[in-house]
């Protein structure tokens, strides 16, 4: 839908829910006549709560829509007013947006059903018209062409519809034309027809040969459905007509009833029915209908969605209503209001037989009617137990207002008085249990025991002294606890009483007994008492602990009720607990009783029907008829006729077992919780979206949002058919805890951090204590690509890339400048060998010239002094020659003994040139410079030379000993 042809209709239109509690005195149940409660729809404006409504209707899906006018919120001026259309969600009325150009802003609107999900939308002042076409499903609309001749000085127009089929009627001064509506929403020329006045109040409806139309100003007119005008009915058509008319015959409502069309005739109110066969109408008597013409005001048909029909009829200061499945059998129910209902009432249903909303009197009205097999009594008071007198009469003990006599067949309830001694005295109260035996009641009130003459009603008191908290009995003795814990057990025949426990720490709420053994339940679990030994039995869940009734069943054995919800099964052999019965609301157990298959379950919220073989359970509230949803402890009562007696804290409820299982099996009405509107981020579209399709949004399994719209809006509602409840709607995300929410059905959920989540919601309805229903929707919040960690590992390996690429950068570039550097010193090294070598060929020729100079002089020499010299010479040759001979030798021995020395060290320093590895050998040996320059023929000053150069290469400071540094390779 176009924003820019949107008109926003004013936020302050909410219409919000107040339950309206009815007064119900007690007196005898008329047959027909059923339990009900009212609620109100409330109008709660700050500016009006004057809303004047046009229409009022259900679509297919059971969400209840109403139209028509609202005072504008903005604007004071007198009959500013709004068209509104709002739908309810189960908790609040809430108004959809209406396309701008359809209406002038004082103009009526109207509801009409189309189809499964469509209605028409009719808007329209004065002579002006507009038609839409709204589907319920999307919250869309579609604007329907009008025929071109609507201007053309047509004066009055209107839209009529019959079982599924419409025409379009639009008048001008001198004549009408007639359309048919076909599916497409495409206008259809009939005919021109005689001058019909007064459309507005024009009836019509589709026949299977043709179509009526009818007013007070033509008559009853009959057309082919070509739109050919076939004849005017008058008195001879209608069988049975008793009475004529002064001016013109007509219909004042016509209408379909399983498929079969009935009328009713304005001047005396009388029913006849179409036969289509012969094409006449005969009249009716419908059952249980008064048709007083002379003193009916005026009358009124409605029909739900399942084709009920409601008659009312309205007469001086009363309204009076009758429903029916079909006019040809008894009524379903009647009602009678005392008061008289405006001019333009409006009754709208899915289902007439549980319940109906009527708007009169510019209120908004819910009737819940109640089953026929819970009736109540004495509704104003606490209930807190029973007794069975004889097989209709009842001996009903209230909280704080006495003792009545109820009659289960007519109703009636009378309040029974007492008597000492003949002189009457104040009425019991806190009655904790009834027992007759030998003409006499035994029970208690807040001042110890009483023993009742079941006749005179003549009173004898025990154990005065006594504020009784619980008991129980039998016909020899009561077993009863007081307000300090004190158990005592009251023998009935000789009056004695004897302590069983004094002064405990445990809070006892009931007993029941099993042979010589007494069991209680306790605020601290399960006690026995046995020959004055008690014994305490706690169940392992602490919550467990806390029990408030207690029941012996010979089939199920030893039950009790504990606080948390829970009925559980005791194993005397074992001494263990088992759990029978979870109530789905936690709500404590009052008390319960066994009938078949089925425990009856009294609870702080309802009645449960809980068959404990199928474990299938039926829940029971104040809709189906109960007169409050908290039941009493102590107050149930099974009778002999099999049927139930439940106290509450407003009221006794009879409960005929049978049939209201029936009942519910029978009219039990599916309760939805749906999604009716979410505003999220679409990724498909990307952009953010309200989608308003019923269809797709209660079909989403998971959701992705936008990483930046992290926002989530859902709106819901509750279809029922009771509608105008208070409900409760809880959620939960995740595993955080339920979260209640109490003003309206809308959840938003702002700035979601990254993650998956899944949100779980039901509905619980406060007055019944049911769990209505609930919903799921899974999604997520994807995480910004910069915080991901695929963007972190790409972070990452584009760093290591880089750093790698850098480091082999580095290193190509370290070992190209070690590469030079090593080259540069090798050249060095070579250069020194050079000089080494020169200076060793240096020396070598001194030493060559040194034996020339000698051989000279030996040549020289005469006798013995040149055999001298030759020796001389021959000498020194010879120790040259052993210097040379060793010192090779010695270096052989050094690379040998050195190989895992040469090996480490070239490891560690693989710069190392071959004679500054030897170096290192010579000086790991301790070896002098002196040795070290001899056996490396050279120089000393060489010596040094190499060690500062060697120091340098090996990187140590002249602090560290090069030979122990050496030595540890």
């Amino acid at each position: 839908m176009d924003n820019s042809h949107i008109l926003k209709i004013s936020s302050k239109f909410l219409l919000f829910l107040i339950l309206i509690t009815p007064s119900i005195s007690y007196c005898q149940l008329l047959e027909n006549d059923l339990q009900y409660t009212e609620d109100e729809y409330s109008q709660v404006d700050e500016i009006s709560s004057n809303l004047a409504l046009e229409s009022m209707l259900y679509d297919a899906s059971g969400w209840l829509w109403v139209s028509g006018q609202q005072l504008e919120a903005n604007n004071f001026k007198l009959g500013s007013t709004v068209p509104v259309i709002s739908r309810f969600n189960g908790k609040s009325f809430k108004s959809i947006d209406l396309p701008i150009n359809a209406f002038n802003k004082n103009a009526k609107v109207r509801l009409i059903k189309k189809d499964k999900n469509h209605f028409y939308v009719k808007f329209f002042q004065d002579d002006l018209i507009a038609i839409y076409e709204l589907n319920v499903n999307l919250l869309e609309f579609k604007e329907v062409t009008l025929p071109n001749s609507i201007s053309n000085n047509f004066v009055n127009n209107g839209l009529l519809a019959s079982h599924a089929s419409f025409k379009y009627i639009e008048q001008s001064e001198n004549h009408a034309r007639i359309y048919q509506i076909n599916s497409n929403n495409e206008f259809i020329f009939l005919n021109e027809i005689n001058l019909i006045k007064n459309i507005n109040e024009l009836k019509y409806i589709s026949l299977p040969n043709g179509f009526i139309l009818s007013n007070d100003i033509i008559g009853i007119h009959y057309y082919d459905h070509s739109g050919n005008f076939i004849k005017k009915l008058e008195d001879l058509d209608f069988n049975g007509l008793e009475i004529l008319p002064e001016e013109n015959l007509f219909f004042d409502s016509v209408f379909y009833n399983n498929n079969v069309v009935y009328g009713r005739l304005r001047h005396d109110n009388s029913y006849f029915m179409y036969d289509e066969k012969t094409e006449t109408w005969n009249k009716i008597v419908i059952n249980g209908l008064i048709n007083d013409s002379s003193s009916t005001k005026y009358s009124k048909e409605y029909l739900d969605a399942k084709g009920n029909i409601i008659i009312e009829k309205v007469f001086e200061g009363r309204t009076e209503l009758y429903a029916y499945t079909s006019l040809e059998s008894k009524p379903l129910w009647t009602r009678t209001h005392n008061f008289e209902m405006a001019n333009n009432p409006i009754i709208t249903s899915r289902d007439f037989s549980r319940s109906f909303v009527l708007k009169t009197n510019d209120r908004i009205l819910q009737f819940n009617l109640g089953a026929n097999s819970i009736k109540a009594f004495l509704n104003e008071y606490s209930i807190r137990s029973f007794l069975q007198l004889n097989a209709d009469e009842v001996l009903v003990a209230t909280d704080f207002s006495g003792w009545f006599k109820l009659d289960l067949k007519d109703g009636s309830v009378m309040p029974k008085k007492f008597y000492i001694n003949g002189n009457r005295i104040p009425h019991p109260s806190q009655n904790r249990s009834f027992f007759y035996h030998d003409e006499y009641i035994w029970s208690n009130d807040n001042h110890g025991l009483l023993e009742v003459n079941s006749n005179s009603f003549e009173v004898k008191r025990h154990l005065d002294s006594l504020v009784i908290t619980s008991m129980n009995q039998d016909e020899k003795r009561i077993v009863l606890a007081d307000v300090s814990n004190n158990v005592y057990e009251f023998n009935k025949k000789t009056k004695l009483v004897k302590a069983l426990v004094t002064s405990d720490s445990l809070n006892y709420q009931n007993f029941v007994f099993k042979k010589s053994t007494i069991y209680a339940a306790t605020n601290g679990g399960l006690v026995s008492i046995s020959e004055e030994i008690k014994t305490l039995y706690q169940p392992s869940i602490i919550e467990d602990q806390p029990m408030i009734a207690i029941h012996y069943d010979k089939n199920l054995g030893l039950l009790l009720g504990t606080q948390s919800g829970k009925i559980l099964n005791f194993d005397e052999k074992h001494k263990a607990f088992t759990t029978l019965y979870e109530d789905e609301l936690g709500a404590s157990i009052a008390s319960f009783v066994r009938k078949g298959e089925f425990i009856w379950i009294n609870t702080f919220a309802g009645v449960v029907a809980f068959n404990y073989r199928t474990k299938e359970t039926f829940r029971f509230g104040v809709n189906d008829g109960l007169s409050h949803y908290e039941c009493n402890r102590y107050s149930t009562l099974l009778l002999d006729s099999g049927n139930l007696l439940v106290g509450t804290l407003r009221g006794v409820n009879y409960l005929d077992l049978d049939e209201i299982i029936q009942e519910k099996q029978k009219n039990e009405i599916a309760v939805e919780l749906k999604f009716l509107a979410m505003t999220y981020f679409d990724a498909s579209k990307n952009e953010v979206v309200t989608n308003y399709d019923l269809t797709e949004i209660n079909s989403f399994d998971n959701i992705s949002l936008s990483p930046v719209y992290n926002t989530m809006n859902i709106e819901l509602g509750v279809i029922k058919a009771e509608n105008v409840k208070s409900y409760n709607l809880r959620y939960k995300l995740n595993d955080n805890k339920w979260t209640h929410i109490e003003n309206n059905f809308d959840l938003n959920f702002t700035n979601l951090a990254a993650g998956d989540y899944k949100i779980e919601i039901q509905a619980i309805d406060k007055i019944k204590g049911t769990l209505l229903g609930s919903k799921s929707l899974n999604f997520e919040v994807p995480v910004i690509f910069y915080k991901t960690l695929w963007f972190s590992l790409f972070v990452l390996v584009s760093v290591v890339g880089a750093l790698l690429i850098y480091i082999r950068s580095w290193k190509q570039s370290r070992d190209s400048l070690l590469k030079n550097k090593l080259l540069r010193t090798e050249i060095e090294y070579k250069k020194k060998d050079l000089a080494d070598f020169a200076s060793n060929i240096s020396r070598n020729q001194q030493w060559n010239d040194y034996l020339i100079a000698k051989m000279e002089e030996i040549k020289e020499a005469k006798g013995r002094k040149k055999g001298a010299a030759l020796i001389s010479l021959e000498k020194e040759i010879k120790e040259k020659n052993s210097i040379l001979e060793n010192n090779f030798e010695f270096q052989k021995r050094i690379d040998v003994l050195s190989n895992k020395f040469y090996n480490s060290l070239i490891k560690r320093y693989p710069n190392l040139s071959k004679t500054e590895v030897k170096l290192c050998s010579l000086i790991r040996l301790d070896l002098d410079n002196h040795d070290i320059a001899t056996l490396q023929n050279v120089d000393i000053t060489s010596v040094y030379t190499s060690r500062y150069r060697l120091r340098k290469k090996l990187n140590i400071t002249s602090d560290t000993d090069l030979n122990i540094f050496l030595k540890s390779f």
